[in-house]
């Protein structure tokens, strides 16, 4: 309605009552035109997502830990979350937080994604949740030798 010339993609498996929107965006008239949905994408379709992508949109009502908030910030993807304790956890200040009560919010977070899409520059570099393959290893060993500690 803005007039942007934008793609939607969704990824990953049918959820928990899903099926409804399944069957919407498939019978949708712009469906494999503007609005695609690859529900068992691959690690190199999910890299070519990452780097294509002008934001991530992770619009989830409740949430654990949320990897593709990491993998998109890795990507130096900018990131539209839904405002949860989790997320921002995890996210920081590195994340753009939307109401999900608030549907003009979320529009005008996309608009502003697509005025900067261009410039991945103003993504920060890190957020408080996200660690590299090394620090993960480190302290998954020590989390194991804690349990083998305690164990013995």
């Amino acid at each position: 309605q803005a007039g942007h010339a934008i793609n939607l993609l969704f990824v990953g498996r049918p959820g928990w009552k899903t099926e409804a929107l399944i069957h919407r965006m498939g019978s949708h008239p712009m469906h494999n035109h503007r609005l695609y949905y690859w529900p068992g994408a691959s690690d190199s379709q999910l890299a070519f997502a990452y780097a294509n992508a002008t934001a991530l949109i992770f619009a989830s009502q409740s949430e654990g830990f949320g990897l593709p908030l990491m993998e998109a910030l890795v990507a130096r993807l900018p990131v539209i979350a839904s405002d949860l304790p989790i997320h921002r956890e995890v996210g920081g200040d590195a994340l753009h937080y939307v109401s999900l009560d608030d549907p003009e919010m979320l529009n005008e977070a996309v608009l502003e994604m697509i005025e900067r899409a261009d410039d991945r520059s103003t993504v920060p570099p890190s957020a408080p949740g996200l660690i590299d393959w090394d620090t993960s290893a480190k302290q998954l060993a020590q989390a194991l030798q804690t349990v083998l500690d305690a164990k013995a």
